[in-house]
């Protein structure tokens, strides 16, 4: 069942609320595609367009953001539903919270529209918690004659030739408090924001942040301590404090040049409130026009936000780290462990932008990070002394993004805690006249929950795996070459002039046969002339051995598809001709997302991929010619690949497992989520496994074969849904067939 509603309640002072569910109306035409400006690197961002502006009046409505936020994949009773965006004809946001539960079964037609949980509220403009940095390592309070001059300069160039510190604020400062004195609605020159001031939020995907567990009791090397205590010793006691007394948030960047962090506590008077805010240093570049009257739209903390455990040497922390996306190009980290009043300058860790790398090899490599990075211990033996190893370091790993000095691809590795750069691996794919960089990372851990592998795709269509197993980080390489000596990608998708770039995170998990399943797919919707694009793009999985020597594409078996109808459902299933000679022992195989009753396309992957018991989920967008500027139009297919069952699991009600696409129309640009509500058991809990049955089953263990030998599958009992933003400005709920769980199938010693 799939259903999409819009909100239809309208008046007054609600109406920045009620009409939420108007989500990409004219976002597409105000912002364009995506992202980053590509070709006009240094231009303001996607200016709004003029035909939207002028005719479509209060039908541009809302833009939204690119993913629904959740505070778990498992809906329990205080989970939360959080949407995000912007009003096109302000550039004000919007970030508001729903009881999960109850809004999912809004879309399913069970209720009425629940009322929020909260919306994103802000503290009186003098009281508002707002720190910046004035240095690389120099937190301050968010105040004129903190700033650094360079910054002032920027902000308010005639008042800070005009005027030396100590000295009153110029208005801009309050203006970007919040306050609204000097805005043109009460007589003064700046833009009005009548509704909030909050900036829109387009790319940064609001983070829902209480309990992450991240499992490093099992002794990752940073977790060691040179004396007293290992952190590793003492993880679970601080997961289950997290988990019973810390308070929930949710964090941010938007285009008011901040990054937010809310109170997500529900039925208080400070629900949805700010609590803290950090002007990064990058932001500078464009915070002195957002007062102008004549704003046209630009980035400047928009990029993904991740949150991980760390071992200062003496407690555990949980840190924040988020870069400014599409904005000029910056990467900052806020201690979130304790959120509340008491952040302040002290809760920013580190603040670095391209010029502050003392490597010319970084400053040249970092660029617009708008792929997630992740936060993890490395094997870096810090002292050079294997008497106290392991001593490892905490890292943020994360591709360096697009439009760098250099326009090559690289994996760059950051001290979490500080920010210094611990190194840079080139791949030296890239040049001035054919622009790459690297986009979302994927780790691979060891049995100490050590990353010691990253897979990346680039911009160019290669996917990159890089070896970080030593415990030297100048032994850090790309794991492949070819000829030995050469470092090459793992595999390039790019073939035959059809350029198909890989933005969004590879996707791992065991083959069965040996090795890692390594699925991505390829396409981008974030330059100006890629809504034009027809080059045919894909949905990869690779096999991936180990081997040194890189995967050939005509290795990788081609599986082409074939759309039908069923009433009024249309749906895309694997041409069965193809499947009938896959080897699963084989390199891999690809989805051409090109049907075969189409001669071109313009569907790609530009949303991120998921792994759902088994399944690989992956979403499209195909954009097409809108009707009117206000209308952006476009439909998107839902992909569910059974890779643990090689087919045999139908996705979609009775669909067969070849089955692997269901199309919507309008689409998303954002993608959908995979969601499970468990079914209610009750109070009496039931034992499903007897002492006689696990004597049995330990003497002679045997499963479920059904008749054409693949492994019996159990289902999970409730509803699995997906959730998405379309562009038509309404929510979509999806439900799927329950993957369930796979049975084990291997035995291995414990000790």
């Amino acid at each position: 069942m799939e259903i999409a509603r819009r909100s239809t309640r309208t008046g007054g002072a609600r109406q920045a609320v009620d009409a939420l569910l108007v989500l990409w109306v004219c976002a597409l035409i105000s912002l364009r595609p995506g992202v980053v400006a590509g070709q006009v690197a240094q231009s303001p961002l996607f200016a709004p367009t003029l035909a939207c502006s002028a005719t479509c009046g209060e039908r541009c409505g809302r833009g939204s953001g690119a993913l629904p936020s959740l505070s778990a994949s498992v809906l329990a009773d205080d989970s939360l539903f959080v949407l995000s965006g912007f009003v096109p004809a302000t550039w004000e946001g919007y970030v508001t919270a729903y009881d999960a539960k109850a809004y999912l079964g809004f879309l399913a037609g069970r209720s009425s529209e629940p009322a929020p949980t909260w919306t994103a509220n802000f503290p009186a403009p003098a009281e508002r918690n707002i720190v910046t940095s004035s240095a690389p390592s120099a937190p301050v309070a968010f105040e004129w004659c903190n700033l650094g001059a360079d910054q002032r300069a920027l902000l308010d160039p005639s008042y800070a030739s005009a005027h030396a510190c100590p000295v009153a604020s110029p208005p801009i400062v309050a203006w970007l408090r919040g306050d609204a004195a000097h805005e043109q609605r009460n007589g003064g020159a700046y833009r009005d924001r009548p509704g909030t001031v909050l900036g829109d939020v387009v790319n940064s995907t609001p983070l829902v942040s209480r309990s992450n567990d991240e499992a490093y009791q099992l002794a990752p090397a940073a977790a060691y301590s040179l004396g007293g205590v290992h952190g590793h010793q003492q993880y679970r006691s601080y997961a289950r404090s997290k988990a019973s007394s810390r308070a929930p948030i949710v964090m941010f960047g938007a285009n008011d040049g901040m990054f937010h962090i809310l109170d997500a506590r529900a039925g208080l008077a400070s629900s949805g409130r700010e609590i803290f805010a950090y002007v990064p240093r990058a932001a500078y570049a464009a915070l002195g026009q957002l007062p102008d009257p004549a704003y046209i739209h630009r980035y400047s903390v928009d990029g993904p936000v991740i949150e991980g455990d760390v071992w200062n040497g003496t407690r555990w922390m949980t840190i924040a780290i988020a870069t400014t996306g599409a904005g000029a190009s910056g990467i900052f980290a806020i201690d979130v462990t304790a959120p509340g009043p008491s952040m302040g300058a002290s809760s920013v860790l580190w603040d670095s932008t391209a010029a502050d790398l003392p490597s010319a090899v970084g400053r040249n490599a970092l660029g617009r990070t708008i792929g997630a990075g992740v936060i993890g211990s490395v094997r870096f033996d810090v002292d050079g002394t294997s008497a106290t190893e392991p001593n490892g370091a905490w890292a943020y790993i994360v591709g360096n993004g697009y439009e760098s000095r250099n326009d090559t691809a690289a994996l760059l590795v950051f001290n979490a805690l500080d920010g210094s750069l611990i190194r840079a691996i080139e791949t030296a794919v890239g040049s001035a006249a054919n622009r790459n960089g690297l986009g979302a990372v994927t780790p691979v851990y060891d049995g100490n929950r050590n990353i010691v592998a990253v897979y990346a795709g680039d911009k160019l269509g290669n996917l990159w795996k890089f070896d970080l197993s030593s415990a030297d980080p100048s032994n850090w390489r790309i794991f492949n070459e070819q000829p030995p000596g050469m470092p090459s990608p793992l595999f390039t998708a790019t073939k035959d002039g059809t350029t198909r770039p890989i933005h969004q995170a590879p996707r791992v998990a065991p083959h069965p046969l040996g090795g890692f399943y390594v699925a991505f797919g390829t396409g981008k919707y974030f330059e100006v002339d890629d809504a034009a694009n027809s080059d045919d793009q894909g949905i990869f999985v690779l096999r991936d051995q180990g081997q040194a020597s890189s995967i050939p594409f005509g290795d990788v078996a081609l599986v082409r598809t074939e759309d039908y109808s069923d009433g009024t459902d249309h749906y895309r299933r694997l041409h069965r001709p193809d499947l009938a000679t896959l080897d699963w022992n084989e390199q891999g195989f690809w989805v051409r997302l090109r049907p075969l009753s189409a001669s071109s396309s313009r569907e790609r992957v530009i949303g991120p991929l998921f792994l759902d018991g088994g399944m690989l989920v992956v979403s499209t967008f195909s954009p097409a010619p809108a009707a009117e500027p206000c209308a952006p139009a476009g439909h998107s297919y839902l992909y569910r690949i059974d890779l643990a069952g090689g087919f045999t699991r139908g996705a979609f009600g009775t669909e067969a497992g070849v089955t692997i696409g269901r199309r919507f129309e309008p689409g998303t640009t954002g993608g959908f989520a995979p969601l499970h509500q468990p079914a209610d058991t009750g109070s009496t809990l039931v034992h499903s496994l007897s002492v006689s049955d696990l004597e049995t089953m330990l003497a002679n263990p045997r499963y479920r074969i059904p008749g054409d030998g693949g492994p019996a599958q159990q289902a999970a009992r409730g509803t699995c849904m997906h959730a998405g933003l379309r562009v038509d400005g309404s929510v979509a709920r999806v439900e799927t067939n329950c993957a369930g769980l796979m049975p084990l199938r291997s035995w291995r010693p414990m000790k």
